[in-house]
């Protein structure tokens, strides 16, 4: 009797997902990028669930100006495009 085994995974874009009523299963996430100065803050677009090592790499990549996700992540602007931000976390200099 020969039988196959297969095993599939999938990517979990939310840093939390509710299971059931209270079981929460937290994810957590480490980003090691080489900066040269600040390294930055590490932000989420929530519309997408992208995770940017930077604003400014955000920016590049969805070819607005930095200063607009600046300006969304203090609460003076609701988007930047469409797209909405969250801080995750200052990006921390590893030596």
């Amino acid at each position: 009797d020969h039988r196959e085994t297969s095993s599939s995974s999938q990517a979990v874009d939310a840093t939390a997902i509710n299971i059931g009523y209270k079981n929460t299963i937290e994810q957590h996430i480490e980003v090691h990028i080489e900066a040269l100065g600040d390294p930055g803050n590490i932000i989420q677009d929530t519309t997408t669930g992208t995770i940017y090592a930077s604003q400014n790499q955000a920016a590049r990549e969805l070819g607005v100006d930095h200063r607009r996700i600046s300006k969304h992540l203090q609460g003076l602007t609701d988007n930047v495009d469409g797209h909405k931000f969250n801080l995750l976390g200052k990006a921390s200099i590893s030596t």
